[in-house]
């Protein structure tokens, strides 16, 4: 039986940048859930029947910042990865709990995105999961 792609949860109250997020990571193989705002976040993460991979929140959020998400996720889910993003550059991704975590402002490069997402979900080393394992990236043949 296949495994399926890793499940990311998107989190951003900007509609718009929310969504590019997460057409990104479906382009990319991903399966995603997007999520308004923090306290949305936590009642679609109720309903789920498996574990979140990895969470890619906006740091700053009306009623739940990044940060306070972070924690109440990885008090169900110990251990969970956080990419947060946020157009400012003074939040510490400490301040959510233990964790990995990472941090990209924004505006950020999607190449960047996806090395950060790569990289917090420990696929550094492999092909992305749109990718078949025989290609890696190999440049293609001309005959």
């Amino acid at each position: 039986m296949p495994v399926p792609p890793p499940l990311i949860l998107v989190v951003d109250d900007d509609e718009p940048v929310r969504h590019i997020v997460a057409r990104t990571l479906r382009r990319q193989g991903y399966r995603v859930i997007e999520a308004a705002s923090g306290t949305d976040a936590i009642a679609r993460v109720d309903t789920l029947d498996e574990r979140l991979a990895l969470v890619v929140s906006d740091v700053v959020m009306p009623s739940m910042d990044g940060g306070a998400l972070a924690a109440r996720l990885r008090e169900r889910q110990p251990g969970l990865p956080v990419l947060f993003v946020s157009g400012t550059s003074e939040f510490a991704p400490e301040s959510a709990g233990t964790g990995p975590a990472g941090f990209l402002a924004k505006p950020f490069r999607g190449d960047v995105f996806a090395a950060a997402v790569r990289t917090l979900l420990g696929r550094s080393g492999r092909p992305r999961p749109s990718q078949p394992a025989g290609r890696r990236g190999a440049p293609p043949r001309h005959r």
